[in-house]
């Protein structure tokens, strides 16, 4: 009689698993589409700290390649002055290189423009970063070789 019970109660659990997980995926997915607009609000205000440190606090880095598909490079790292702090731009360079080996032609070429400027405004002897610099800049070797 236990073991009936027990194996009822392991059906009725089975049964309502698939249910759960697909009322989980709505939210989620409705959560990445309020991340987007927020970043894309961000964007538009020339708030590019906001916008990025959004983007590489998510936990993928679909994100962080968003941002930079939608912002202008060059605004956003140009002359005279880059917009990022130097603990977003050693983020958001972890966060392209882990995803630039595996990427389709259409975000390969928006991820690699990121990384050279992210490479060329990047202060490796800035406080705030200096001890992960040699780190994030292997896995990044590792990633594009």
């Amino acid at each position: 009689h236990a073991l009936r019970s027990a194996h009822t109660s392991l059906q009725q659990d089975a049964a309502s698993a698939p249910v759960v997980s697909a009322r989980q995926a709505a939210p989620e997915v409705n959560q990445m589409e309020a991340m987007k607009a927020e970043i894309l609000r961000h964007l538009r205000e020339k708030q590019f700290e906001a916008a990025f440190t959004r983007a590489v606090s998510a936990s993928t880095a679909e994100l962080a390649v968003f941002c930079c598909a939608n912002a202008d490079v060059n605004e956003v790292l140009g002359v005279p002055q880059i917009q990022l702090s130097q603990p977003i731009i050693i983020c958001l360079m972890q966060q392209l290189g882990t995803v630039v080996a595996t990427a389709r032609n259409s975000s390969l070429q928006v991820e690699l423009e990121w990384l050279q400027d992210l490479a060329m405004s990047l202060d490796p002897k800035d406080k705030t970063i200096s001890q992960h610099v040699p780190r994030v800049l292997q896995q990044l070797v590792t990633s594009i070789n």
